[in-house]
């Protein structure tokens, strides 16, 4: 039995959505919308009301949760912890850095992860000052201490 061209038509627009995308799996949400399509109108709205969608953003980038979903970001993007493991840390540590034992961070205003460059295992949080002046010259004085002791291991 043929099929008529009006049923052919129908099942073709029925593979296609009003924008022309395929109704694949890949491109459809739970509810048979579109993605591209859905993506282009909040693209399309973001485009014609930037001032104020800037200014949401800001706003909520300054609330508590804003700043906790940030922070969280940045420490899984810098160290693959989240937030939950760096306040453990700090926990553990009593609040305070793991070297000096100061319980104000100093600096930037939180205690920074320290962190072996080469391993990239996490050693504690330190305090600014701890961070960016103890530890790399303990680093850079046991590294020569350990090329001097090599040397004389050899020369002896």
């Amino acid at each position: 039995m043929a099929k008529s061209p009006e049923f052919i038509a129908n099942q073709q627009k029925k593979q296609v959505c009003k924008r022309g995308h395929l109704r694949v799996p890949e491109n459809l949400y739970s509810r048979g919308t579109c993605k591209p399509c859905i993506k282009a109108t909040v693209k399309a709205y973001q485009q014609s009301h930037r001032q104020w969608v800037s200014e949401r953003g800001r706003a909520w980038r300054n609330t508590l949760n804003g700043k906790r979903v940030r922070k969280n970001n940045d420490l899984l993007r810098a160290h693959g912890i989240t937030l939950e493991v760096y306040e453990q840390l700090l926990k553990q540590q009593g609040g305070t850095c793991a070297v000096c034992s100061s319980s104000t961070p100093k600096g930037r205003g939180a205690f920074h992860v320290d962190h072996c460059h080469r391993t990239g295992k996490i050693r504690g949080l330190l305090c600014h000052s701890c961070n960016t002046i103890v530890v790399p010259a303990v680093e850079y004085y046991l590294g020569i201490l350990y090329a001097a002791r090599i040397y004389i291991n050899e020369k002896s």
